[in-house]
């Protein structure tokens, strides 16, 4: 038997006891019967348990772990075509649905992108430009991949420090270039720096080199950015730009002159013609005022060649022999093409007539014969030919 003794206390006082008495053997035969209601218990909640963990399993875990899986296998592959399957539409599955949404939004601005930066990277192609960054602290200056097109058979800098840049500059720029970037970096101003390379066979290029700090302090940058560019033809035309002006002041001078002169000429041929009426045929001093005369007309000549180069005759066209123009040119051609261009002409002995003005078909020969000259800096042939066509 079973026997429980507790005390009666009241108000701190005991009472006294108070004892239960039971006895076992009722308890060891319901016992069985208490065994098998737990085990039942037990196994209900056993099935319970599985059955909910099969369906959370099949609910959540598993498309949570396909969903992780799917994000492993985007990280691993940088692949933004993959897409996690969707097996319910509960919110599991409008996480896959979001999940989704968002690849195929960062596969639309990725690929927005590489059309961008393609893009880009054609247009620095073509004007032959490359981004350079110079890092102040490191000494590194880092190019964007088009060096070779800027600099060209010049060679690009051997390795990305300020030094090996310096190298690839011509002697005479090292110093300005170096200077400019320096105070770019200092005083967080703009550097525009124009300078020379040279090509191994000694040609001179020209580079155009753009800067600024990338926090645009006065304190001193860390890092200066920009782009360098190749201007070579930009400054060829140029110097041709500037030699035309050149070329347009010395025609104005040489038409100014002219017209003066051919004003003196108009009086020298104007008394010569009087002294010659004047004279009988046999005086003494008639074949030299005849000499006069004829040197006065080839000086007209001459002055009407210089005010047609100076573009200040005016348009006269008549009949004339191109042949006798050009045999009446050979002596200025000769002077402008130089001792070592040899000047050939040739003539058709049944040339047609031409109405043409004389100044300016002289003009056109006068131009194609110094950009002969121009084509020819080592001497050559330069040939003019008139035949019917």
């Amino acid at each position: 038997r079973l026997t429980l003794t507790e005390s009666v206390i009241n108000e701190g006082q005991r009472l006294g006891w108070l004892m239960l008495e039971y006895h076992l053997s009722p308890f060891w035969s319901r016992l069985p019967q208490y065994g098998i209601i737990a085990g039942v218990v037990l196994l209900a909640l056993l099935s319970v348990a599985f059955l909910l963990s099969r369906l959370l399993k099949s609910s959540i875990i598993d498309p949570l772990g396909r969903l992780a899986e799917t994000s492993r296998a985007v990280a691993r592959s940088k692949d933004r075509q993959v897409r996690a399957v969707q097996r319910a539409n509960d919110e599991i599955g409008h996480l896959t649905d979001a999940f989704n949404d968002m690849l195929s939004t960062i596969q639309a601005r990725e690929q927005a992108l590489e059309e961008s930066t393609r893009q880009l990277l054609e247009a620095l192609m073509v004007a032959r430009m490359s981004p350079w960054i110079w890092d102040v602290d490191e000494g590194v200056i880092s190019w964007g991949g088009h060096e070779d097109r800027v600099f060209g058979s010049a060679g690009k800098p051997r390795d990305r420090t300020l030094e090996a840049f310096l190298q690839v500059v011509h002697p005479a720029d090292q110093a300005s270039v170096e200077e400019g970037l320096r105070r770019a970096a200092a005083s967080g101003q703009r550097c525009d720096l124009d300078f020379r390379v040279l090509d191994p066979g000694g040609r001179t290029r020209w580079l155009t080199l753009r800067g600024q700090s990338a926090d645009g302090s006065a304190g001193g940058a860390s890092r200066v950015v920009g782009l360098v560019m190749d201007v070579t033809d930009r400054r060829q035309l140029e110097e041709q730009l500037l030699q035309s002006q050149k070329l347009e002041a010395i025609g104005r001078l040489a038409g100014g002159v002219a017209h003066d002169f051919n004003n003196l000429l108009t009086g020298i041929l104007g008394y010569a013609g009087f002294a010659l009426k004047a004279m009988a045929s046999n005086h003494p001093a008639r074949n030299d005022i005849l000499e006069i005369e004829r040197a006065g007309v080839r000086a007209a000549a001459l002055t009407g060649q210089l005010l047609s180069y100076a573009r200040r005759q005016m348009v006269a066209p008549k009949i004339v022999r191109l042949d006798e123009l050009v045999q009446n040119l050979e002596n200025l051609l000769q002077r402008l093409i130089g001792e070592d261009i040899v000047l050939e002409t040739r003539h058709a002995d049944d040339l047609w007539t031409t109405r043409i003005d004389p100044g300016q078909f002289e003009q056109v020969i006068i131009n194609l014969a110094v950009n002969g000259r121009d084509a020819m800096p080592n001497g050559g042939q330069l040939t003019v030919e008139t035949r019917n066509c």
